[in-house]
């Protein structure tokens, strides 16, 4: 079989190296070289859904030492589709990495932060990842998706411009602590037909949390089409612990490597850069897969649906309580690297007392088309302004 590339313009230069031909498609993924952090190894990247999933690309480069040549994975690295360049260029350099969304075992959690397990992750303020996931088919709310026909693969902009009030809300406490919830073992959504015995008894509970009145039509309706999937009798009756106030999920985070927080995308990148000893690119600053909103002519209806989202603050309770605890762990990671820098530029004495100052290497930045990005400190040169959108 002939091997047969992705495009790759013929300016670029060539690929150091070159999987075999997929079968599926016919096409090889060739890769380049790149800086690869000395220290990551055995990574398990914790993908909590509409969160930074062009976190991966950065993870990818500096754990594997590659970047992609293809272009259909420039600027997006879908995780999943490296596993055969992993085999062939890295093969130690991860425990888990892939696109869908795997909650954390309890077994993995316990190796975090050991030579066994280098855990990374990036959460989202919940309100935010709510609502750009519920512009995403209501992702990860397989029975709310059920109800109303949506599937993730595709859109469905007549519900967009139809559903009520209530919708929202049900799917706020749907999974509003998805972050929490994946940390500590449970997918993301609750009330799945796969992780509970009781969907029924799930989803009535999630509706009175949720809207407070029992035996609506739509209630009825969204159990009647639930009542046609399997439940999973082996598993729990109801997934959702009465006392989860997102301290358990908050303490697993602390033994994560690194946790990056979407809001400070910018200081994310650096930080994890620095961290561990790899050149951030400029198009790491990018988001390379912005997520879908309605039209400008329901702007109206946009905003009313984003003021329910905030408003639902009980069912971010966990999660609010795994941010602060990222935001925290962020911060120390760019204090402790300031420092460093600051030690780096401060004057060194030789035993006589003569100061013999040591100029500080400052960081360099490569860029996969300029050298714009020029960095001092924190701040770049220049006005550079990066809008976190969306990302699944």
């Amino acid at each position: 079989m002939q091997r047969r590339l992705e495009p790759i313009a013929a300016t670029d230069p060539p690929p150091d190296g070159c999987t075999p031909p997929r079968p599926r498609w016919n096409t090889a993924l060739c890769w380049r070289n790149a800086a690869r952090s000395t220290e990551l190894r055995n990574v398990s990247w914790l993908h909590i859904p509409k969160t930074g999933s062009t976190f991966a690309r950065l993870i990818f480069r500096a754990a594997c030492g590659v970047v992609p040549a293809n272009r259909s994975h420039e600027l997006f690295t879908e995780a999943s589709a490296m596993h055969p360049i992993i085999a062939l260029a890295c093969p130690g350099a991860f425990r888990y990495f892939a696109s869908w969304h795997t909650p954390l075992s309890q077994a993995a959690a316990e190796e975090c932060g050991t030579h066994q397990r280098h855990c990374v992750s990036v959460v989202r303020a919940p309100a935010e990842r709510v609502e750009s996931g519920f512009y995403h088919a209501m992702h990860d709310c397989t029975w709310l998706q059920q109800a109303h026909g949506l599937s993730e693969s595709g859109l469905n902009r007549t519900f967009y411009a139809t559903f009520a009030d209530e919708t929202p809300k049900l799917y706020a406490h749907c999974v509003g602590g998805c972050s929490s919830r994946m940390l500590t073992g449970r997918p993301c959504g609750r009330c799945r037909p796969d992780a509970v015995s009781d969907v029924e008894g799930c989803i009535r509970r999630v509706w009175r949390e949720a809207i407070g009145t029992d035996g609506a039509p739509y209630l009825d309706a969204i159990l009647q089409k639930a009542r046609r999937q399997k439940s999973c009798r082996a598993c729990v009756a109801d997934d959702e612990p009465a006392d989860d106030d997102g301290s358990a999920a908050a303490r697993v985070l602390r033994r994560f490597s690194f946790v990056g927080v979407q809001s400070a995308w910018n200081d994310t990148v650096h930080a994890f850069a620095e961290r561990f000893g790899v050149p951030p690119l400029a198009s790491d600053l990018v988001v390379s897969r912005p997520g879908w909103k309605p039209p400008p002519s329901q702007a109206e209806r946009v905003a009313r649906t984003a003021a329910l989202f905030r408003a639902e603050r009980r069912a971010y309770r966990a999660d609010e309580v795994v941010v602060r605890a990222a935001e925290a762990r962020l911060q120390s990671h760019i204090a402790r690297h300031r420092a460093a820098r600051r030690a780096a530029k401060s004057p060194k004495y030789s035993d006589d007392g003569t100061a013999r100052p040591r100029a500080a290497k400052s960081p360099k930045y490569s860029d996969d088309a300029s050298r714009w990005l020029e960095k001092s400190g924190w701040a770049s040169h220049g006005k550079v302004v990066v809008t976190i959108l969306d990302s699944s």
